[in-house]
């Protein structure tokens, strides 16, 4: 729910709930607007609109992955990992040889 407080100064002081501010950033990212734009329209100041989108990271959904043609099959002797992603998707990767491929592949997953 969205409170006002007035201090000494001219100026208003408004509270948005936690609600509040999902909604008003679901409504910037489906407005097509520039973050300050739609600030301005919402009288939002654009440092408090940027922090909640820090704590509130959004994601398009998509992220963007490379993807290299088999030579040949793979071969299922081999030790794999499986990284599962939220949504049901599973990726399979060769083993790491070394424990430093290990903590690079955990790493750059870990970005996706």
């Amino acid at each position: 729910m969205k409170t006002k407080r007035s201090t000494n100064k001219r100026r208003v002081l408004t509270r948005y709930s936690v609600v509040d501010r999902e909604r008003l950033i679901s409504q910037y990212l489906s407005s097509g607007h520039s973050k300050a734009a739609f600030c301005r329209d919402q009288q939002i100041n654009l440092g408090t609109f940027c922090g909640w989108l820090k704590r509130y990271p959004v994601s398009d959904g998509f992220a963007e992955v490379t993807v290299t043609p088999a030579i040949s099959p793979p071969d299922d002797s081999r030790e794999r990992i499986e990284v599962r992603f939220p949504g049901g998707v599973s990726v399979w990767f060769p083993a790491p040889t070394s424990t430093e491929e290990t903590v690079r592949l955990i790493r750059e997953v870990a970005l996706c």
